[in-house]
């Protein structure tokens, strides 16, 4: 790497819950001469006011976007607390641009307008954008279907804001202040090299689940193959259905098949009326498996050599890692590796309530952007 690499990297963290004394800390080790943008994550208990006035005094007019977690991926692998932010300065341009969800379709229409503009304008550099977006909205597939639907030469990854679940809202932060039914979509430009990233270590098995009954606004399933939803699903795992919890649900998600791909649809409850309530859309129809896990670390580790492959060694990784992953490598006991694998690779990213990949909302999966820092790299 050179002495002077086009794409300038500072990172930071703080543990301190005081949002006063987390900002001191990390806003010396963000500091750069014509930062681009200053990307952070927080932890979701901190007085969120108070953090929103903090970070508007430090950062001044250097665009400033970021969102509440229920946990970090950095350099030190996966941490739960405090904040963890970088900025970014050189050969890479970031526009965000704040959307209310009451007014989406508007909002991604202003914004492709504005996006077409500007692309005119840099022949020179490719394009590709973030999505931050309220992980309770539950507006994510409609959200990224348009944003996909306008921008459809754009690569698009994100993730959904998260929290400590039950006890606090998930938002947003954008234009110096937290948001909730809110998004921040941010477009880049760069003549630096990038690939889009997308794994998840499951496979379908041969059970068929078929939903017959379902409130797709709710994410909510009550019946597969004719039958109370939760006592089906419990049945095929081996698990009594008193006994369905977070861990069983995310070492056993749902896997939904489409154009040789699989997606998971993770279960976030099984519901006293025998329902579920999961974490993406679901509608009547829809032929779902139960997910075998496969290796996660293989499966991290042969994705990120595919980018390598492609673009060089990467200048950094922004990720939207899905909590149930995090849920699913703690209890066993996988934690401590997967984070080791997000380290070497520099990642810089989230524990999220979903994610998002070009126009699709998912959820159990690790999406992300790899940039390089080579421009001899195709």
């Amino acid at each position: 790497m050179r002495a002077n690499p086009p794409l300038r990297i500072r990172r930071a963290a703080s543990t301190a819950t005081a949002a006063h004394v987390a900002v001191a800390e990390i806003r010396p080790l963000l500091q750069q001469d014509q930062s681009q943008l200053v990307l952070f994550f927080c932890a979701a208990g901190y007085d969120l006011a108070e953090l929103a006035r903090e970070l508007r005094t430090a950062f001044g007019p250097i665009p400033t976007i970021g969102c509440t977690t229920a946990g970090h991926v950095g350099l030190e692998g996966y941490t739960q607390d405090g904040i963890t932010a970088i900025s970014l300065a050189g050969d890479l341009a970031a526009y965000p641009y704040a959307m209310d969800l009451a007014d989406a379709e508007d909002a991604v229409s202003g914004l492709a307008d504005d996006t077409a503009r500007m692309l005119a304008a840099q022949l020179d550099r490719h394009s590709f954008g973030l999505l931050l977006v309220d992980g309770l909205s539950l507006m994510e597939e409609q959200l990224a279907s348009l944003l996909y639907r306008r921008l459809p030469n754009m690569p698009i990854v994100g993730g959904s804001a998260s929290g400590h679940v039950g006890s606090q809202p998930t938002q947003v932060y954008v234009n110096g202040a937290f948001r909730t039914h809110a998004a921040v979509f941010t477009v880049f430009l760069t003549r630096l090299p990038f690939r889009t990233i997308k794994f998840a270590h499951f496979v379908p098995t041969d059970h068929v689940l078929i939903v017959t009954h379902s409130d797709p606004d709710k994410r909510m399933v009550y019946e597969i193959n004719g039958e109370p939803a939760a006592q089906v699903y419990a049945n095929l795992i081996g698990v009594p259905v008193e006994k369905l919890d977070a861990p069983t649900f995310a070492m056993h998600p749902l896997v939904w098949e489409m154009g040789g791909e699989q997606y998971l649809r993770a279960i976030a409850s099984a519901n006293p009326d025998q329902s579920l309530t999961l974490f993406c859309f679901i509608e009547n129809g829809v032929v779902l498996s139960i997910g075998r896990a496969v290796d996660p670390a293989e499966t991290a580790l042969t994705a990120f050599q595919r980018v390598r492959d492609e673009i060089g060694e990467p200048a950094l990784v922004i990720g939207c890692d899905c909590i149930s992953r995090r849920v699913e490598f703690e209890g066993s006991g996988l934690l401590t590796t997967m984070g080791g694998i997000m380290k070497h690779n520099r990642v810089f990213g989230f524990s999220t309530y979903g994610e998002q990949y070009d126009g699709l909302h998912m959820n159990q999966t690790f999406t992300g952007i790899a940039i390089g820092n080579d421009y001899e790299r195709p």
